[in-house]
């Protein structure tokens, strides 16, 4: 019988705070400036002479801050030898160039998510604008909130300090050691390309990065770069690897609190989905756009920018579906309309 989901602590560190939360495995809690998503967990691995840390948090005065606060005082004077990034969204991957420039730190993670976090962090160039307008368009989004995301500042690169040139690439099945002990690669995929999580088989560790959470469910985007991609498939299947770990293993999440239950957790994320394309399925009957799908997944009182990563989600669902073979997509009037 699967274990229930329960959280190993009742409470949160403060920012700053270092805890140990496995042997050798140090739990850091950085504040994120994003409504509704206002912290991002972070790891140090002792690793001989001195330390492997697991993520970054994004590029702000306030993160580096807490960082030579951590680096001077609870590192026991070591070193932070190595960065291994799970992926490449700024709260993940924000100050990773910071380290490797002035620490000389080296940077490991997967070729995907290196190549796309150097793609975003360049200069948008005019026909991304043009393609991304259209986009939305067809999407049947408010104009006035998708020209603001199309017209405005790139926010990746508003959140990250230059992606690092060169790296040390890890994939999925990789084996390593960190601290004289082995640890294994497990990408997961949908929420990000090629999202590298870490598991110890020695001390039953997993740190899952966003793949698996305790609370919620990471977002599979579509976004105008691929306008058929089918994210919510390849995140399904991916949950998939982590049914063979044990029933005991400890996760250590990027969100919220380490807990047990991981099994029962997975099935939870499932379960949301299957009810998540219910929805959608459901709302395309009589014919529908991504926005109005949109509506029946989400909240109407969500912010601009959270407005397109609900769109981009509900995207995914519908391509999911098209995929199955339950809604077909027709363009009237230059907008999709999905009909069940």
């Amino acid at each position: 019988m699967a274990l229930p989901v329960t959280m190993i602590r009742d409470s949160n560190p403060e920012a700053g705070e270092v805890i140990e939360v496995a042997p050798g495995v140090l739990w850091l809690r950085m504040p994120l400036p994003m409504v509704g998503l206002n912290h991002i967990n972070l790891w140090l691995v002792r690793d001989g002479d001195g330390w492997t840390m697991v993520d970054t948090g994004v590029n702000v005065p306030e993160t580096l801050e807490i960082w030579d606060n951590v680096v001077s005082n609870h590192l026991d004077g070591l070193p932070i030898k190595r960065l291994i990034c799970t992926h490449f969204h700024p709260d993940h991957m924000g100050v990773a160039g910071w380290f490797v420039e002035n620490k000389a730190v080296e940077f490991w993670t997967s070729r995907c998510e290196w190549m796309l976090g150097v793609t975003l962090s360049s200069k948008r160039e005019d026909n991304w604008t043009e393609s991304a307008r259209s986009f939305y368009h067809r999407a049947g989004a408010d104009p006035e909130i998708s020209n603001t995301i199309v017209e405005g500042p790139n926010p990746y690169s508003d959140q990250v300090f230059r992606i690092p040139a060169s790296y040390h690439r890890i994939s999925d099945g990789d084996e390593f050691d960190i601290g004289g002990s082995p640890w294994k690669v497990i990408t997961g995929h949908g929420h990000s390309p090629e999202h590298v999580c870490l598991y110890n088989d020695e001390t039953k560790v997993l740190i899952s990065g966003d793949i698996i959470l305790p609370k919620i469910s990471p977002n599979q985007g579509v976004w105008p770069s691929e306008p058929d991609h089918d994210p919510l498939h390849e995140y399904l299947t991916s949950l998939d690897k982590f049914d063979s770990l044990p029933e005991d293993t400890l996760v250590l999440p990027s969100h919220g609190l380490p807990f047990t239950g991981m099994h029962t957790r997975i099935e939870e994320l499932r379960h949301h989905h299957d009810n998540r394309l219910k929805i959608a399925h459901e709302a395309c009957k009589n014919g529908a756009t991504s926005w109005e799908v949109s509506s029946e997944l989400f909240s109407p009182d969500l912010p601009g920018m959270h407005k397109m990563f609900a769109l981009g989600e509900t995207i995914a669902h519908l391509n999911y579906l098209m995929n199955e073979g339950k809604v077909k997509r027709v363009l009237i009037d230059n907008r999709w309309s999905y009909q069940a």
